[in-house]
């Protein structure tokens, strides 16, 4: 006669492996970068035209910007001023034309990356001032 328990404690085992491989989740790891710990960024004038070089961390940045205000104040707030697409030179290099700027005056600007995630991240706020 065969034992009716062997059965129940396999079926058993199997159930509690199958509960075990089931709840088991994957865990996400994340590699969190410093985008903007190296920028090197540096405004020139060239024939007339205001242009913003930088280098950013070494990342598949799906976006990147820089928002340029002439006044602080509303800069943090986030409304009004511009927004540039900054260009892809090489090696994390980036470049931003801006036009027209006023003479005289002082501008801010910041840098901002996204991923293709959806994260953004915004560097800390810089200015230049224009040439008379």
């Amino acid at each position: 006669m065969k034992c009716p328990f062997n059965k129940i404690a396999v079926s058993l085992m199997f159930g509690i492996l199958l509960f075990l491989i089931s709840s088991c989740k994957k865990e996400t790891i994340y590699n969190e970068i410093d985008a903007f710990a190296d920028i090197q960024n540096k405004v020139t004038l060239d024939k007339g035209q205001y242009i913003l070089s930088f280098t950013l961390a070494s990342y598949p940045y799906s976006k990147v910007e820089v928002y340029v205000h002439d006044d602080l104040a509303v800069m943090y707030k986030q409304t009004g001023g511009k927004i540039y697409n900054a260009v892809s030179q090489s090696n994390n290099k980036y470049s931003v034309f801006f036009s027209p700027l006023e003479k005289s005056k002082k501008y801010y600007y910041q840098l901002i990356v996204n991923d293709s995630n959806g994260n953004t991240a915004r560097s800390t706020t810089f200015n230049f001032t224009t040439q008379p």
